[in-house]
């Protein structure tokens, strides 16, 4: 968050940041999942997720590699997610296939 990788792409977007309890609430469930504990670490945030839509958050960005490994999770519960790994690996399938068909014509994300 602090490194702004995302935030400074598109200044039109109004980007929600977490207050303390919840991204220590988020960092927790992170570690849980790291350590292999999936149900805490799925808890916890989905827990983060309850509170940010309570103070008006709309869509999810996962940012964090863990995060993503619970995206069809959140999606099921009804928010919207935006999985940056998701996307990443979709836009380099793409350009691999135009590249192995001799076109380079890749769209952008």
């Amino acid at each position: 968050i602090k490194a702004g990788v995302y935030t400074y792409a598109d200044r039109a977007i109004e980007w929600m940041i977490p207050d303390n309890a919840t991204q220590q609430l988020l960092m927790d469930g992170i570690y849980s999942i790291k350590s292999g504990d999936f149900v805490s670490g799925s808890a916890q945030v989905t827990q983060a997720a309850a509170d940010l839509i309570s103070k008006g958050a709309e869509v999810f960005g996962l940012g964090c590699t863990e995060l993503g490994l619970l995206h069809d999770q959140l999606s099921e519960l009804g928010h919207v997610v935006v999985d940056p790994q998701r996307l990443l690996a979709g836009h380099l399938v793409e350009i691999s296939l135009s590249q192995a068909r001799g076109s380079l014509a890749v769209s952008n994300p």
